[in-house]
């Protein structure tokens, strides 16, 4: 409703008016990006690692609590970014953020992650060969069951995705 009211030239569609990058679901987007700006000064502070792990693993199963309390009110939602969604997901980012933590740089176990390291050290490599992927699973045509050429792409979701997770 609010983006209807003041982006009425800038929504995706006149016959179900929205935007899912609107006005409404910017401030629970800045809100979570605050999540993040608050755990790098945890992450930053004199606190031990133990005590900078347990802190992290607490507020986030304290978000995660909130965050399904919230939905009761305004349902979780990504599409629109609600902000029991913002407040739910930060919670998982920050209890998983605090277990590879706890994995790579309190007990040690960091052998694991150099491939993690190594993407994370190349994001923009990263992207731009996402990018040529999507590109040639889009030109690359297979011939489906039905004898009818396919997209790999959609080949792929169809033939390996769909059979993993099923339609839902």
């Amino acid at each position: 409703y609010i983006d209807s009211m003041l982006l009425t030239n800038h929504l995706w569609s006149n016959r179900i008016p929205w935007d899912p990058e609107g006005i409404a679901s910017t401030i629970p987007a800045i809100g979570s990006t605050l999540f993040g700006v608050l755990t790098g000064h945890w992450l930053k502070s004199q606190h031990t690692m133990e005590a900078k792990t347990s802190g992290m693993l607490a507020a986030g199963v304290v978000f995660l609590a909130l965050g399904w309390f919230i939905s009761f009110w305004l349902p979780i939602n990504k599409i629109l970014w609600t902000s029991s969604y913002g407040v739910f997901m930060a919670g998982w980012a920050l209890v998983c953020f605090a277990l590879i933590y706890w994995l790579v740089d309190v007990i040690g176990h960091h052998r694991w992650s150099k491939p993690f390291a190594i993407y994370g050290k190349n994001a923009i490599a990263a992207y731009i060969l996402s990018i040529i992927l999507d590109g040639l699973m889009t030109y690359i045509r297979l011939k489906g069951p039905s004898g009818r050429y396919v997209k790999l792409k959609i080949y792929v979701f169809d033939h390996f995705f769909m059979k993993i997770v099923g339609p839902k």
